[in-house]
């Protein structure tokens, strides 16, 4: 399999093939990935330990599987999901009409500006890999949690031999794709945005991913 040729550094060039990439797979993409996505969505679940009345930002919420999780558990929560491609938010907003106290917002995440100590908890759930500068992720959730509040990262992890051939294989067949990091590496990002991390546990998904789900706080 070939990559697609994009201009070096081509960054808006990348972002509009995942746009286009999860507008092409929003309505089968609940079929294919079900297991990876259910199994991803209880581990950033278990490991951020929600109390059930917090005001919660999910950056690249992509069907809302996540929130009709958390809205079945905790129906007082307040939930503002964002994602790059708009038809995965529509379909998050068909499995939501009922849910009033949640809301989606299309957006580059990225790039996106997000107003200062707003949120108790945010979840970040495979999509790290996509960021071309990570440390924005880290950063930007910094800054529009309240302090004291959590950041939950769920993404692969590059720690075997499986992993590295996997980022072999996404570097051909998907343009957007940045890079699967170490525990190592996720930890640096964590700390140089400010973050105090608290738990992290690794897990697998049918065996293809290898993942890892770390909860940090602001301190």
């Amino acid at each position: 399999m070939t990559k697609k040729k994009l201009p070096e550094n081509n960054v808006e060039q990348e972002k509009a093939f995942v746009s286009k990439k999860y507008d092409y797979l929003a309505s089968i993409y609940d079929w294919i990935y079900r297991t990876y996505v259910q199994r991803t969505v209880e581990w950033a679940i278990e490991v951020t330990k929600l109390k059930g009345h917090e005001r919660i930002l999910d950056i690249g919420c992509g069907t809302g599987t996540l929130e009709v999780e958390l809205i079945k558990q905790f129906p007082r929560l307040a939930i503002d999901g964002c994602d790059i491609s708009a038809k995965m938010l529509d379909r998050a907003r068909e499995k939501l009409a009922d849910a009033p106290n949640v809301h989606f917002f299309t957006t580059d995440a990225g790039s996106h500006t997000w107003s200062p100590e707003t949120y108790d908890t945010v979840f970040s759930i495979s999509n790290l890999h996509y960021f071309p500068d990570p440390l924005t992720l880290f950063q930007s959730a910094h800054a529009c949690t309240k302090q004291g509040g959590t950041f939950t990262l769920v993404d692969w992890e590059n720690r075997n031999l499986k992993s590295k051939m996997y980022t072999m294989w996404m570097k051909c067949s998907d343009p957007g794709f940045r890079k699967i990091y170490t525990f190592e590496e996720l930890t640096h990002f964590f700390e140089k945005a400010g973050w105090t991390l608290e738990r992290s546990e690794r897990f697998g998904v049918r065996g293809y991913w290898t993942m890892i789900a770390i909860r940090a706080r602001k301190a």
